[in-house]
């Protein structure tokens, strides 16, 4: 009995010293963006929190989750030009040592001047500019691949006169939020007449190959590639696009990894990316030509914890240290094969109800959304997160579900992109 009370008691003194030193201890202050229109911070501030740092939270409104993470909170109107004067006014007797963003994009152009105001390091004024609106992509791109892309603003006849397939999304547009996809410029007009043509939209062409997304963090313009993504997208309806499946640093030949990364460097070289966390959706053809679909100077959504786990690498805390101004490139001891899949149909769901039966492999999370709205808006019912030994295992997966009846009008990914070594 006595030797469990003093357990019990060096238990106590040892919490009552390690919460006294912390409350007492000084934090380094940063600040971070949040509450855009779409993406979200808390992953950032989760990491920062669990780092040390003290967070002076800066959204438009208390109702967030990064809030009770937070030690102040500034409230910021993002539609109000003034805005990053009237932050600057609250935080500049402050001792600040970084401005951080999430996953959203309408906040980047005021953390970047706020920044700049602070003498921190900054993410590019014009590199933000182009991550909240992907017309000004274009004009930024010179020599790298770019595709066909018509201002359905500016240029309304070449858009009615157009003949190749493509999509309309809005150029402030993120993920396949407002992405319309048609046979020519002329059903797209249309569409964007019947919705009241007053959403500022870019036309793009439709390039057909493999899609891949990679993602990195940059440091005064020298570029590092941490993780890329193999993607799937299925049209569900005439018009509508979703998410498919994503196979997480997929083992596709070296050759191939080198040339998105060759053409991710030169893209945000062309861009002016400098400082910060970025992600750049690409399509590869046939031919091994490489067209970019999307792009956004900050930390891609939804995904960061993924990454890190598959690729190795602790994406969000090496992004954080070259935002305060201490770049360092850490890894993780452990990798593992990730395969997440966005199940549409109830074919593929009865496909995956078993799946941990069938092959080798772990459910590690799943998600359900009920209800036809939300499968409007999405375009998938369920996600399924899995995980593999091999990544034989998880590609034999997406063959069998290819196979579906639902999936023979979606074509697979070429064969020849693969290493040899999982076929």
């Amino acid at each position: 009995m006595l030797e469990k009370i003093i357990k019990l008691l060096k238990l106590f003194i040892f919490l009552f010293v390690y919460f006294f030193k912390n409350f007492f201890k000084k934090r380094e202050q940063v600040i971070l963006f949040a509450g855009a229109v779409s993406g979200s911070s808390f992953p950032i501030a989760r990491r920062l929190y669990k780092l040390g740092y003290s967070i002076v939270l800066v959204s438009p409104t208390k109702k967030l989750p990064e809030y009770f993470l937070s030690k102040s909170h500034i409230v910021a109107d993002y539609n109000d030009s003034n805005v990053v004067n009237d932050i600057y006014a609250q935080v500049c007797n402050m001792e600040l040592i970084g401005v951080l963003v999430g996953s959203g994009e309408q906040y980047l152009p005021f953390a970047s001047k706020l920044a700049q105001k602070l003498d921190l390091v900054s993410i590019d004024f014009e590199a933000a500019k182009a991550s909240t609106d992907k017309s000004y992509v274009v004009a930024k791109l010179g020599n790298v691949n770019n595709k066909r892309v018509i201002d359905v603003q500016t240029e309304t006849g070449k858009l009615k006169d157009c003949t190749y397939e493509g999509i309309l999304k809005p150029v402030d547009g993120a993920g396949n939020d407002g992405v319309v996809a048609f046979e020519n410029g002329l059903q797209a007009y249309e569409y964007w007449i019947k919705k009241g043509s007053t959403k500022h939209c870019i036309y793009e062409e439709w390039i057909k190959g493999d899609q891949f997304d990679l993602e990195g963090v940059s440091f005064n313009g020298r570029h590092s590639v941490y993780a890329i993504t193999l993607e799937k997208y299925k049209k569900y309806n005439i018009h509508r696009t979703s998410t498919h499946w994503f196979l997480f640093e997929p083992p596709i030949k070296e050759e191939i990894r080198q040339s998105l990364k060759v053409y991710a460097k030169k893209f945000l070289d062309a861009i002016g990316v400098t400082n910060g966390a970025w992600h750049i959706e690409m399509v590869r053809t046939k031919r091994g030509e490489i067209f970019w679909i999307d792009y956004a100077n900050r930390i891609g959504g939804s995904f960061e914890e993924v990454m890190e786990y598959s690729s190795g690498i602790p994406f969000m805390t090496n992004y954080i240290a070259c935002m305060v101004g201490k770049p360092e490139e850490m890894t993780l001891a452990e990798k593992k094969n990730v395969l997440r899949f966005y199940i549409q149909n109830k074919e593929e769901e009865d496909f995956f109800r078993d799946i941990s039966v069938k092959y080798n492999c772990q459910i590690f999370y799943c998600t359900f959304l009920k209800g036809d709205d939300i499968f409007d808006r999405v375009g998938f019912i369920a996600m399924y997160e899995i995980h593999a030994d091999s990544y034989k295992e998880l590609i034999s997966i997406l063959r069998d579900v290819h196979n579906l009846e639902s999936n023979q009008s979606v074509p697979f990914i070429t064969d020849s992109i693969f290493a040899e070594s999982v076929l």
